[in-house]
């Protein structure tokens, strides 16, 4: 006897169908329920942290080192620093260039945070090196020619500044608080700039500097040698001539030096006919 077989109609169960559905949804609603679950934990997080920091992390101790020329205040508040503001909204970056440009007389700032409320901050001031006077007025600067302040009364800035000299320098075009001169021509910048930096190491020396003509630099040494380089050429060499000679000389020698030749000095002493 044959087998009787039948042929499958191609249909799934019922039972299956809704099965699947139902899972499928299950599904969803589930991940649907861990997004909420998860965006509470982090929104709860948020405002527990925000209230940390609202209570923990107040600056609530500012202390500054390292200034003369500004009070306190001027520079909390030139810094944009205040007592109550969150620690984390303290930048060193931002507090420096805010310094640096409203304030002339500083020169760098470091801040260090120290948690969970205190900010110590350091300036490093700029040291007054000269002066010069133009159009009636008295121009403070630094030994690379930024202006550290203005004056109409010499007297005033002398009594202020006691160390400071009187330096002759070439023609400038613009001078402005808390940036470098600017000269009538960018040779004169560059060789004033260049000529400053020569002689740096003998600034406690010098009793008067004359740049103003690059074809007769003069130097007093001491208040007792007049140096005469002549023009900017060879200028280190000359210096180093001129060092030779002084070094050659008692140490209360006075006279003139004449340096306008690198390759011979010739030195007018005081009482010494030979010269």
């Amino acid at each position: 006897m044959k087998k009787k077989t039948t042929k499958p109609n191609g249909y799934a169960p019922r039972e299956s169908t809704v099965f699947t559905e139902f899972s499928e949804q299950n599904r969803f609603g589930r991940g649907i329920t861990t997004v909420i679950v998860v965006c509470g934990v982090v929104v709860v997080l948020a405002v527990f942290v925000a209230v940390l920091v609202r209570m923990f992390f107040r600056v609530d101790s500012i202390v500054v080192d390292g200034v003369n020329y500004y009070g306190y205040e001027t520079l909390l508040e030139k810094a944009g620093l205040s007592k109550g503001q969150t620690i984390f909204t303290v930048s060193e970056k931002k507090i420096r260039e805010r310094l640096t440009k409203s304030l002339p007389y500083v020169h760098d700032v470091s801040v260090e945070l120290k948690f969970p409320s205190s900010v110590h901050m350091v300036i490093t001031e700029e040291l007054p090196a000269f002066y010069f006077e133009m159009d009636g007025e008295f121009f403070l600067i630094n030994d690379e020619m930024k202006v550290l302040d203005r004056y109409s009364d010499e007297k005033i800035l002398k009594e202020k500044n006691p160390d400071v000299m009187l330096v002759k320098i070439p023609e400038v075009r613009k001078a402005i608080t808390s940036k470098k001169v600017e000269f009538v021509s960018d040779f004169e910048s560059k060789h004033t700039d260049e000529l400053l930096y020569a002689i740096s190491k003998w600034f406690d020396k010098l009793t008067d500097i004359n740049i103003e003509n690059r074809f007769d630099i003069c130097l007093v040494y001491e208040g007792r040698l007049e140096l005469r380089f002549g023009s900017f050429t060879d200028f280190v060499d000359k210096l180093a001539l001129a060092e030779r000679m002084i070094d050659y000389y008692p140490s209360d020698a006075s006279g003139i030096f004449i340096l306008d030749d690198v390759n011979e000095g010739i030195a007018r002493i005081d009482g010494d006919e030979s010269g």
